[in-house]
């Protein structure tokens, strides 16, 4: 049974109503039919999700953005279901790394061909995500914690904490899996006045990894002690502040993956 949770809110697009109407139709079409529901102000994700984590649901399909993305995984992690994503905006890190295309004929497709991996589930705080997380802090300095035994207190241009992540970081040659159970720590230092200008773009897209002098730590979790009140952020989303705790879960994820998925 096929339940999908769509968020109009996420749409970046012209005309989400008629988006919809192309949605149900290629379910009937591809033979993935089932349940829509849509988010509201009155019904909103978590509200969803739960109604259809109670009715037996065994493939839940997010369409939205990240940031639904993530709000859902609050509520169906654990859980026996497999999951799929059928993104509504254009800069959705997570469709980058699933390999989920840019058209909705070819994200239901994919959806149809039931391609499956498993993922780690990483909690940050209260909120939870599968891909990274990023943060700046040029001017305080940082105090990390990793796996409960090594400290860390450095000045810091930015870091990323890296569960999976877009095909930008290969070039950096990050390889991060995210079914290791293991986290990959990114944190960029100090730059010379040259090199701030040359990697500004970099610096601005919060490519970190591919910043001269960055150092790479591998962790199954850290917290972050301060600076106190520092944005984490899950792409654009703001997804919780410091002082924050980042773990690997024990569980596994299955998730829809397209066929130009990059881990």
């Amino acid at each position: 049974m096929y339940y999908y949770l769509i968020d109009p809110k996420s749409y970046d697009g012209k005309n989400f109503e008629f988006e919809q109407s192309r949605l149900l139709s290629l379910l009937n079409e591809y033979q993935v039919a089932g349940e829509a529901a849509r988010v509201t102000p009155i019904r909103g994700v978590k509200d969803l999700v739960a109604t259809a984590v109670s009715h037996g649901v065994k493939t839940l399909v997010v369409v939205g953005g990240d940031e639904t993305f993530s709000r859902a995984l609050s509520v169906f992690h654990g859980k026996p279901i497999t999951v799929g994503f059928i993104p509504l905006n254009s800069k959705s890190e997570i469709a980058k790394i699933l390999g989920m295309p840019q058209t909705l004929d070819a994200c239901v497709a994919a959806i149809a061909k039931r391609l499956v991996n498993s993922f780690d589930i990483v909690r940050v705080s209260d909120a939870f995500f599968i891909s990274s997380l990023s943060f700046e802090s040029p001017e305080k300095e940082c105090h990390l914690f990793i796996d409960e035994s090594f400290k860390i207190h450095a000045k810091v241009l930015g870091g990323k904490i890296i569960n999976a992540q877009e095909a930008a970081g290969r070039s950096a040659n990050i390889f991060s899996d995210p079914g290791d159970g293991r986290l990959e720590v990114i944190l960029a230092g100090k730059l010379s006045w040259f090199s701030a200008w040359r990697y500004r773009r970099k610096f601005t897209a919060k490519q970190f990894e591919a910043l001269p002098g960055r150092s790479v730590l591998h962790a199954k979790s850290l917290r972050i002690l301060a600076p106190e009140g520092m944005p984490l952020y899950m792409g654009e989303y703001l997804i919780a502040r410091t002082p924050a705790s980042i773990s690997v879960m024990d569980e596994k994820l299955r998730i829809v993956v397209g066929k130009n998925r990059v881990f």
